[in-house]
Order: C-alpha cells, then sequence, then structure tokens
C-alpha cells in the first residue's frame, strides 16, 4: 500500500504543470541526484562494520573525497550522511549514558559540508558523549556563516584547543589577539613580538 500510494502521488505530481508536489518532487530528486552516482552505489551496498564500534569497538573511518572541481561541493550530502550516523553512535544511550571510547572527528574543509543540525543542536553536549570535534576551516567567518556567533562561541569554548595558522582577516586575527593579551591584530599576524617571548620559554 505503501509503494502504491507513492506512486500515485508521483504520478499526480509529474501530471502537473504547476504544483507544490511537482516543486516538492523536482526538489527531492535534485538533493538525492548524488545516489545515483555508480561509486556511492557501489560504496552503499553493502558495510564490514558497525557504526557502533565507534564508540564500543576499535574502530577508525576514513571517507575522503577528490578536491578536483565541483566534487566535494557535488557530494558534501554523502559526508553529511555519515557524519551524523557517526555522531548518533556516540550520542546512543544519551549525554553521559553509556561507557564507551573518546572518538576524534577530523573534519577537513568544514565550511564544505554545510550546517549539520546534529552538531548545532549538541554543540555544548559533544564532551559527554566522548566527541571532540576538529574542524578545519579557513577563518572564524566560515564557523559564523554556518552557525551565527552565539553558537560559534559555543563551539569555541566548548574546544579542547584553538589552533590558528597564517591567518589574514581581521575578525580571525581580533579574536585570536583578545585571548592573547595586549597585543594588536599586526602583532598577531607577523608573530610574538620581543615584549612577549617572556611568555613562551624554549621548551614549550
Amino acid at each position: 500500500g505503501l509503494v502504491r500510494d507513492a506512486g500515485i502521488g508521483l504520478t499526480n505530481a509529474l501530471k502537473q504543470e504547476k504544483a507544490i508536489d511537482k516543486d516538492y518532487l523536482g526538489g527531492a530528486r535534485k538533493a538525492t541526484r548524488w545516489l545515483d552516482d555508480e561509486g556511492i552505489v557501489e560504496t552503499l551496498d553493502g558495510s564490514s562494520f558497525d557504526m557502533s564500534e565507534l564508540k564500543h569497538g576499535a574502530l577508525s573511518l576514513y571517507l575522503v573525497l577528490p578536491v578536483d572541481g565541483d566534487i566535494l561541493a557535488t557530494y558534501a550530502p554523502f559526508l553529511r550522511l555519515f557524519v551524523k550516523a557517526s555522531l548518533g553512535a556516540m550520542s546512543d544511550g544519551g549525554r553521559g549514558g553509556g561507557v564507551g571510547r573518546r572518538c576524534l572527528f577530523l573534519l577537513d574543509e568544514f565550511y564544505t559540508l554545510g550546517k549539520l543540525e546534529d552538531l548545532a543542536g549538541a554543540a555544548g553536549a559533544m564532551p559527554s558523549y566522548g566527541v571532540h570535534l576538529w574542524p578545519f576551516l579557513q577563518d572564524l567567518n566560515q564557523l559564523y556563516d554556518l552557525y551565527g556567533k552565539n553558537l560559534s562561541n559555543t563551539f569555541m569554548g566548548s574546544a579542547d584547543a584553538q589552533i590558528f595558522f597564517h591567518n589574514a582577516d581581521m575578525p580571525t586575527l581580533d579574536y585570536v589577539s583578545r585571548f592573547l593579551g595586549p597585543l594588536s591584530p599586526d602583532e598577531v599576524s607577523s608573530g610574538p613580538p620581543k615584549r612577549a617571548e617572556a611568555f613562551f620559554s624554549s621548551d614549550q
């Protein structure tokens, strides 16, 4: 019955020149077009592991897409799917519930993934799930664009560490300079000045 009703709905939508159902159908087809790729079909055809092994077993999971052309942007939903599934596996049992391993999420090209509602909803609770995020961004503006300043500040405040390399944009330099102390953005971009050397010892 479900298949029949779905078929009727699709048929009716396709017959209409202008209908909200047809618009939704077109949006759904566009959003799931990446599932038709032969490589994706082969990848999703079966699995040799269980996501629960991230929390209760010994599993390292790597998903790599080439950065050529628009490939990364086109198949970002594929990466989002696995990130969401991984977070779901780590949060199984509720906040602080269940004994499990800690899991490090290395998220290169984080901005390309787009906004992940699961991350937004559990930004402050992720450490209690054993989740440690290591997202890579070009600058703080990318994080603000995805999650807004308030939630971005929650991400940064929950971070085990914040690492900055060769930033040149003023918002990021202003952010860094506030945490380094009485240093101007220009001093941050050019490295620690002599008057700040007292804060850094040779063995650190």
